[in-house]
């Protein structure tokens, strides 16, 4: 059970009314998971080649990791079709 605004009224957070009054807000940040499965496909792609030069063969592979823990994000969040 929450304060509301009103101080003589309690509400039941399991049970929300159709105010906003009663939604908190969490921050989540993804972009720390999307950073490490760059970092670790790259990584990867670097300990096969140590060769490679073109950075395009090493961004893309980075950039599908990106891709996909957005992918996962996004169904967790239920987002998906919803923008």
């Amino acid at each position: 059970k929450i304060k509301s605004k009103d101080e003589n009224k309690t509400v039941d957070n399991d049970k929300p009314e159709n105010t906003n009054e009663h939604y908190q807000n969490s921050k989540i940040n993804v972009n720390t998971e999307c950073q490490m499965a760059f970092t670790k496909i790259v990584r990867e792609v670097v300990a096969k080649d140590s060769e490679v030069y073109d950075p395009r063969k090493v961004i893309g592979p980075g950039k599908e990791g990106i891709k996909e823990v957005v992918r996962e994000k996004c169904e967790i969040f239920g987002c998906i079709n919803k923008a």
